[in-house]
């Protein structure tokens, strides 16, 4: 399995574009898959780059309802008509992320929401015996604390979000369990204990954002949640690979702790698995 980062905050190589957001493409054995679609069509100059047919993708996942992840919507069906983009129904509410107490809109075009493209799934769905998607599960571990800056509109009400938009990708191949997933708005040590439930085995890698850096004002949460999380991510013999929403001081200060069942990857890394 190869995974190419075609967008993430940061990049290195200086003929790609680093941006706010995520989009990953995944070759198994079986699909070429984009995972998220960053905040515009910063996708398409990096996998021009990185020698990406775009065209030849046949499935997306979008891991929930913010432009962050899905932005690039528009940009990737006006170049791909035929791929079936897979997407939670209420990512198409409106969000926000509070600035200053200031609701500022962070969602998705709901022009879209019709698409003839457009796949709604639901809290578990099944695309074929590889490639499972999965929304259920709601621990109480190291749930990121800045969940709290986000709403979610429903008719005129705007209500703390849910994350009923949220979903995650269990992918098995070559006897190995391998969960992605976008912000872990839900906590990354409840999806893998969720992913872990489903298989009825251990995750051999998790690849996500940790949500751990508030993308506005760039604070990062306590040195204790950090600890809390390190700890737990620990315990699991697992590889992990985060990236966006982790934020760099973050991830130093677990690395430090986790050692190197951690990794970091940027825009243009190619991860084989």
């Amino acid at each position: 399995m190869k995974i190419v980062v075609l967008v993430e905050n940061t990049a290195e190589q200086k003929d790609l574009k680093g941006k706010h957001g995520l989009c990953l493409y995944m070759e198994t054995e079986r699909h070429k898959v984009l995972f998220d679609l960053g905040p515009d069509d910063t996708f398409l100059h990096n996998a021009k780059k990185c020698g990406v047919d775009i065209k030849a993708v046949d499935t997306v996942i979008i891991s929930h309802g913010h432009v962050d992840h899905g932005g690039g919507l528009g940009a990737f069906l006006q170049m791909n008509h035929t791929a079936k983009v897979y997407i939670r129904p209420d990512a198409f509410l409106p969000h926000y992320n509070k600035v200053l107490r200031i609701p500022i809109y962070c969602g998705l075009d709901s022009k879209y929401k019709s698409h003839r493209q457009i796949v709604f799934t639901d809290e578990r769905h099944i695309i074929d015996k590889n490639l499972i998607l999965f929304a259920d599960g709601d621990g109480r571990k190291c749930v990121p604390t800045f969940n709290s800056s986000l709403q979610e509109q429903r008719g005129r009400q705007k209500a703390a979000d849910t994350f009923s938009h949220e979903q995650n990708l269990i992918i098995q191949e070559d006897g190995k369990i391998i969960v992605v997933g976008g912000c872990a708005h839900r906590g990354v040590i409840n999806i893998m204990n969720q992913a872990s439930v489903i298989n009825g085995k251990q995750v051999d890698v998790m690849i996500s954002g940790f949500h751990l850096t508030d993308p506005v004002s760039k604070k990062t949460e306590s040195n204790e949640f950090l600890d809390r999380l390190a700890y737990n991510l620990k315990k699991h013999d697992c590889q992990f690979y985060t990236f966006h929403c982790t934020g760099k001081d973050c991830y130093d200060y677990l690395h430090k702790q986790v050692g190197e069942k951690l990794h970091y990857l940027q825009t243009g890394d190619v991860l084989e698995i």
